[in-house]
Order: C-alpha cells, then structure tokens, then sequence
C-alpha cells in the first residue's frame, strides 16, 4: 500500500508485502497503522488509512469463458481503479452503488488483477456519513460481493419497473448493449414468476450493434395479455407493460406482497436474464398527508448515519438488515432515513421483505449549489437505477 505513487504507476510484484481476504475493510484486517486520535465526539477507528491502497491477485480464465466478455462486479468500495496484465482498464468513483468494470473479451490462463483505491476521493466537497469519520468512519478495502462476470456479447444492461397500481400493471424499460458487432434475429421474453400465467413474448431485430459504431434497431416489440396488446418499435431501450391482473397484490407496511419479473434475452451471441424483485405500490402525497395505496400513511421511523461501530463498516448481507428493520419494528416504527449515504442492495431486499419506507440520501451535506448539483448527480442517476424498482 503506497499513497505516494502515482495513479498512472502500477506497483512492481515485490512491493506487496501485506495479505488481506477480500471482501473485508483494512482496519477489519488488522491493516494498517494505529490510530493515535481518542475521540470524545464520536467513534474512533482503531487503524486508520486515509490514502491509496493497491490490491492484487492473479485468476485464471477458465477455457468456457473464451470469446466472452468479462465483467469485473465490485459490490461496494470507493474511487477505484482497475488494472489488468500491467495496465489501467478503467476506474470508477461511485461511493453508493457497485463498480462494474468490463475486462474485455480475455484468453483463458493466467492474468493479474491489481485495484488501486483510494478513500481520499469523493465526488464533491462537504461532508457526508459515506465517508465521514464521524460514524462508520471513511474505510479502504472492498465489501460484498467480488465477482468477475462472463457475460454475452449481446445483454441486458438494466432493467427499470415502474408500478401502475390503477393498471395493475408494471411498465418494464429494458436497456440492451453489445460489446460486438451482430446481425441476427433476438428474442426478448418477460413473463410474471412463479404463477406460469400468460406469456409476454417480444421479437427484436438488431443489426449492426458495436462499440464505436451507429446502433439501429429494425422491427417491433409486441407485448399480449389477454385480449390486450401492445407494440412499439424496438429501440436499444425496449419498453414492455407486463399486466400483473385484476387481482395482483400490492405491497404496504402491513402486506408486503413482493413480484419477482424475469426478463430474458435470447440470441445466437448468447442468453442474458434479469431477475427483478418489486411491489405493485403508489406513494404519494395526499394534501398535508402521505399515503401508501391510497390511503393515508403515518412514518415512524429513526435517523440512520451509518453507525456500525463493531466493524466501522455497512453490513452487506440480508440477514443483518432484517435484524435491524425487525428492531425497528419492534420499537412500532416502519420508516428510516439514511442521512447522507445509501446502503447496500441487502438493506433495500430486507426493507421489501418485511414492510419498511425507505429514504435514502446522496453523499452530502452542506450548502447546495448548482456545482454540487452537477458533482452529484451520476451518484443519484446510479442509485435510482440500482435500488429504483
């Protein structure tokens, strides 16, 4: 770990001389200096590093991954950089959604993977519970899941619901990219899980798909429920309204029924499948009111500024945030604020699950200007497309 370096210099073998099993923070590894603070006003981290730490570690692609991209998935870190086989393949400065860095089409056998992080880094001035020392404390390392992908060179890049309650409906955004050129017939199919009711089936023809070149999208979408059916034209972004029925469930604190939506992509590149997890639900403001459904909703809830002092860190799993909202619960409440910061995706899936309104915040607090407005706003258009469902 050197902060000094350069970011465009990639340390040499021998200067690793620490070992760490990620996913894990450096304090948490028992990495890095004491600290000498003693802090009255709030937690104090036990080791402290404020700088650039570099990971490295070699993998070995497996020979069914070739000609497939790879996506490198880095559930939650700070800014980083990724380097591959001695050099810089791309960095990220996210600090609330995961890092996805594509590696490229690589060739099975041996390769070195080196991540360059840096906590110093955050995406405007002012201070924020993401990364303050005031509660979980401004961490290095890499949490959650750590994956490298072998994607399709033709898939699904996002998918976006939006619930209609008065339609018992969901309307379905499904982004497509390609890392190769292709010219062939697709077959894009959404249907409701588990009750195996009518099929939605969606024909798309793409042609001439690649980085670097002009995307067009020729022939249609079509989507049928019943007696009912909807077309448009196919676009890199195919919109789909997927009928629940007259009887689906909505979703409130005291019924959180939950919808599981698949979308699946088939072509002669490969299949791509997204699994989406929502509610039919509308929250809105009713006069001096809020309500959930359409009728009136009281929150209860409590303030959360990111305080974990066992670990300085967020949990990343499930489990730990039921036990949290089940607390919360217990206490009569059904609300929480996360001030300043967004948790991971196991805080929304557990909030889903047992019934919790959630509102969560942008890393920042301070004066609000339009240059903080702009600084910002990649972080909240990433947090909607990962946690917006």
């Amino acid at each position: 770990m050197d902060a000094t370096l350069p970011d465009n210099t990639l340390p040499p073998a021998t200067a690793f001389a620490a070992e760490i099993i990620l996913p894990a923070a450096t304090e948490t590894a028992g990495l890095g200096p004491l600290n000498p603070d003693h802090r009255a006003d709030r937690l104090t981290a036990v080791r402290r590093i404020e700088g650039a730490v570099w990971y490295e570690r070699e993998f070995t692609v497996p020979e069914t991954w070739r000609g497939r991209p790879v996506v490198l998935f880095l559930e939650r870190t700070k800014w980083c950089r990724v380097w591959l086989d001695g050099r810089p393949v791309g960095e990220c400065a996210l600090l609330c959604v995961p890092h996805k860095h594509p590696l490229g089409v690589l060739a099975p056998g041996t390769h070195r993977l080196a991540l360059h992080v840096d906590n110093r880094r955050k995406p405007a001035p002012g201070d924020n519970h993401q990364t303050s020392e005031h509660t979980q404390g401004n961490w290095n390392g890499v949490l959650g899941a750590i994956e490298l992908r072998a994607t399709s060179p033709l898939r699904i890049a996002h998918v976006g619901v939006v619930p209609d309650v008065a339609a018992r409906a969901f309307h379905l955004t499904v982004r497509l990219e390609s890392s190769t050129e292709c010219s062939s017939y697709e077959h894009l199919q959404a249907a409701p899980e588990p009750d195996g009711g009518t099929k939605h089936d969606a024909n798309v023809r793409l042609t001439n798909i690649g980085p670097g070149s002009e995307t067009r999208f020729l022939g249609k979408v079509m989507v049928t429920c019943g007696d009912r059916e909807v077309g448009t034209p196919a676009a890199q972004e195919v919109k789909l309204t997927l009928q629940a029925g007259p009887d689906a469930a909505l979703w409130d604190e005291f019924s959180p029924a939950l919808h599981r939506i698949s979308v699946r992509l088939e072509s002669p590149q490969g299949n791509d499948e997204h699994v989406v997890t929502t509610g039919l639900r509308e929250f809105r403001r009713a006069g001096t009111q809020f309500a959930i459904n359409g009728r009136v909703a009281f929150l209860r809830g409590e303030v959360n500024c990111a305080v974990f002092p066992e670990t300085g860190h967020t949990p990343m799993v499930v489990a730990a945030w039921r036990r949290y909202f089940q607390i919360l619960r217990a206490h009569g409440m059904n609300h929480v604020r996360f001030h300043s910061w967004t948790p991971p995706e196991a805080a929304f899936t557990a909030a889903d699950e047992l019934g919790f309104y959630v509102a969560t915040e942008l890393p920042f607090w301070g004066e609000w200007t339009p240059a903080i407005a702009d600084a910002l706003a990649p972080e909240g258009e990433a947090i909607l497309r990962a946690y917006g469902h």
